[in-house]
């Protein structure tokens, strides 16, 4: 299986799980963060992986003019296809609707391949996967420096999302989860009870 496949198949296993979906999407929504590139800080350190200052150049040099010129208007189109009143909608609301689906499935297409490029600029690892304690460590330094070049600030409503991500990307406990990605933050994110 090719990088951008593993990291592929990561993604939906853990944008699957409980609470992932609306915590991604409500951080691309009030924060316009990449979920993508949320899912790469979880991927890498997942793997054993720090998202060093040269890589995560790279991976905004790339994904930020994707997002805008490709990811951004497809999703866009979708939206507001779907927004549309019934009385909008052409008589042929199949055709209406099966046009929506296509735009869907490429919107998902750009993604897919923003992920293949964003995992060939990490070099196949053949050593195993850390232990979880260390994965998450990873992984949260990895988050904190990508929302730190992207200037947000991680609050405690910003890390209680990312610690419902944190948990499912790394198979932890939230308490362990939340502790990692607090030590990472530093002092601007306050405790909060699970």
């Amino acid at each position: 299986m090719s990088d951008g496949e593993g990291f592929w198949d990561f993604s939906l296993r853990v944008y699957a799980r409980e609470g992932v979906a609306g915590a991604c999407l409500t951080l691309q929504e009030q924060l316009q963060v990449d979920v993508n590139l949320l899912l790469y800080c979880c991927w890498l350190g997942h793997s054993g992986t720090v998202l060093d200052s040269a890589r995560l150049a790279r991976a905004l040099a790339f994904s930020q003019p994707w997002a805008q010129q490709v990811v951004r208007p497809l999703r866009g189109a979708r939206r507001w296809m779907k927004a549309q009143p019934d009385s909008a909608k052409h008589d042929a609301d199949t055709e209406y609707q099966s046009l929506r689906d296509a735009i869907k499935r490429v919107e998902l297409q750009a993604e897919r391949f923003q992920q293949h490029a964003l995992a060939a600029l990490t070099a196949a690892s053949d050593t195993p996967a850390p232990p979880v304690e260390r994965r998450l460590e990873l992984m949260a330094s990895n988050l904190k420096n990508y929302l730190g070049a992207a200037e947000i600030e991680i609050d405690t409503q910003v890390g209680n999302l990312l610690t419902t991500l944190l948990v499912a990307a790394s198979d932890s406990d939230p308490a362990a989860a939340r502790d990692k990605l607090r030590r990472s933050a530093g002092a601007a994110m306050e405790p909060t009870r699970d």
